[in-house]
């Protein structure tokens, strides 16, 4: 015969087994959270480091001066007719990656045909900022030089003289067919002096030295001037090169620098 205690421990042991069984039912592991669900945990919490570091970090930028237009896409920005938000993208283009440039050719490209004019403007502005890194757009902005629109134009010599040296060989060709106000053409042919000395002086002299290009010859000439050392060697480079021809003997005749002079003897 059993006695009672042994009834009363096969009774509480049935009961414990039923109490698990139904805990199972309930969590699917005996009461207990499912293993699996721990890895999730541990990438929450990742998640949540990494986000903690960011806002940190960000904090400090912040408090060190830094600006959130730093984080705001450039592209778009910069054919805004917003004059702030167009000003401020165009400032952060001569820091930007080199990968992000290259991004932004083919919209600046579509730029220099797009209307109204004002985008075609925008457009040259962003080349010129970004200088050689955009210099693939050379010939499409060269074409520019042609536009019936003054600012356009313009503007369109300015990025060209920003491209540098790998540019200038379609500044050459389109000034022969370049409109007949002349006088514009001023201050993009100082900006190639300007940009690069060297081989800006050295640009000038040549166009100095080119019979289809003889109405820039003075003009020319007056810009080497203001180059001192710089400006003389880059004609005399010219002279040993090309010869002297009449007209650009006038242009040195003109000058103000001795030294310039001198190079006639």
């Amino acid at each position: 015969m059993v006695s009672e205690a042994w009834r009363l421990r096969a009774f509480f042991g049935v009961t414990k087994i039923r109490r698990g069984e139904e805990n199972m039912d309930a969590t699917g592991s005996g009461g207990r959270e499912p293993a699996e669900t721990k890895p999730g945990k541990l990438l929450l919490l990742a998640v949540a480091i990494v986000a903690l570091f960011i806002v940190q970090r960000l904090a400090l930028f912040l408090q060190r001066g830094g600006s959130l237009d730093s984080f705001r896409p450039v592209s778009g920005q910069l054919f805004s007719d917003d004059d702030g938000v167009r000003l401020k993208a165009l400032a952060r283009l001569e820091n930007l990656e080199d990968s992000k440039a290259a991004q932004l050719l083919p919209e600046l490209e579509a730029g220099l045909g797009a209307e109204p004019v004002r985008k075609r403007w925008y457009a040259a502005n962003a080349i010129e900022k970004l200088g050689p890194r955009a210099a693939r757009l050379a010939p499409r902005l060269a074409q520019n030089l042609k536009d019936q629109e003054y600012i356009v134009r313009r503007s369109a010599l300015m990025a060209l003289a920003g491209i540098g040296p790998g540019a200038y060989p379609y500044i050459r060709e389109n000034l022969k067919s370049y409109p007949p106000n002349e006088g514009e053409l001023d201050d993009g042919l100082r900006a190639i002096a300007e940009k690069f000395p060297a081989e800006g002086s050295r640009f000038l002299a040549e166009i100095m030295q080119d019979d289809a290009l003889s109405s820039l010859g003075y003009t020319c000439m007056d810009i080497l001037n203001t180059l001192g050392e710089t400006g003389v060697n880059a004609v005399r480079e010219s002279i040993t090169k090309n010869g002297l021809r009449d007209f650009p003997r006038q242009c040195i005749a003109t000058a103000g620098n001795e030294e310039m002079k001198a190079l006639l003897r």
